[in-house]
């Protein structure tokens, strides 16, 4: 899948140097991000693993990844880097037609600092990681039921940087290294894959597990 930005201004930046001296993308916090105009994202279960970095922490919903109906607010999922300074944590929001199951974690997201979050969804709750350290999650708005990816009907397209519904907004301020998406729920042996990657690429761990050896360069999505 491929994913672009047609207008010039808003496209954000590649840096050879980004988290531990890998490469990223650059996004601006006004205008940038990518789209994909397929939501290709599907599935009642999965993990998503994204490597980022805040350069700034305003005020505001920071969205990482994102799949919406560009009709309509009101049928979405939407992970963010941050939320706003009330609730300055990872975020995941998910809404089909109904109220928004907003879900908050706990570990507060700092300017200048580089993360590895993981969210999974199991089909019946959401839990997630933040460099190595479990988080507690709460419902702000709605309830914790696992809803993911299918759980929002109708949607167009897949986002980086921001969401793009009726209109363009909740943009990043940062860097995005690597974004993995798995449609089903990894277990032990796949994550502890995962964590040498991360950690070998980014210096950064998702989690603690039993060591083995995997090799992944570059951008990653399986699907």
């Amino acid at each position: 899948y491929e994913f672009a930005q047609a207008t010039a201004s808003k496209r954000p930046l590649y840096k050879a140097s980004a988290i531990n001296s890998q490469p990223g993308i650059l996004f601006d916090g006004v205008d940038d991000l990518l789209v994909c105009a397929s939501a290709f994202l599907t599935g009642e279960t999965g993990t998503v693993i994204i490597v980022f970095r805040l350069t700034a922490v305003p005020d505001a919903y920071q969205t990482i990844l994102a799949s919406s109906d560009e009709a309509a607010d009101t049928r979405y999922v939407e992970l963010r880097a941050r939320g706003n300074t009330a609730n300055p944590h990872i975020m995941m929001e998910q809404r089909n037609a109904d109220t928004a199951d907003t879900l908050d974690a706990d570990t507060t997201v700092d300017v200048d600092t580089d993360y590895a979050l993981v969210f999974h969804g199991s089909g019946s709750a959401i839990t997630a990681m933040l460099n190595d350290t479990a988080q507690t999650i709460a419902a702000d708005a709605g309830a914790n039921t696992g809803d993911w990816w299918d759980d929002a009907t109708a949607k167009d397209n897949v986002t980086i940087g921001a969401v793009k519904r009726t209109t363009e907004t909740r943009h990043m301020t940062g860097y995005v290294a690597d974004v993995i998406v798995y449609s089903a729920v990894q277990g032990t042996a796949e994550l502890a894959d995962l964590d040498d990657y991360v950690f070998s690429q980014y210096g950064l761990s998702i989690g603690s597990y039993v060591e083995t050896e995997v090799s992944v360069v570059g951008w990653s999505q399986e699907y």
